[in-house]
């Protein structure tokens, strides 16, 4: 199980996993861009559940992602999902 804590307004999540350890957003982001490549996109709900953050976090997420990093994802309007 992971255990939240909440810093000003971002909730950061933690790991038991590896002691306890916080998952920073750059994991997060890490985590997003490398499941779009395995499994071929992803859902921004998929991604807020399992780390138990926002959507709206998760979509800044994969705008940094997009242009910042300049990872090629893009929405697929018919799957529903980032790809």
């Amino acid at each position: 199980m992971s255990r939240r804590l909440r810093y000003g307004c971002r909730k950061i999540i933690t790991n038991s996993d590896d002691g306890g350890a916080p998952v920073s957003q750059m994991e997060l982001i890490f985590f997003i861009g490398r499941a779009i490549q395995e499994r071929g996109g992803v859902t921004v709900r998929a991604i807020s559940s399992t780390f138990e953050v926002s959507e709206r976090q998760v979509k800044r997420d994969i705008e940094y992602l997009r242009f910042r990093l300049g990872t090629p994802v893009e929405l697929s309007a018919l799957k529903h999902q980032y790809i």
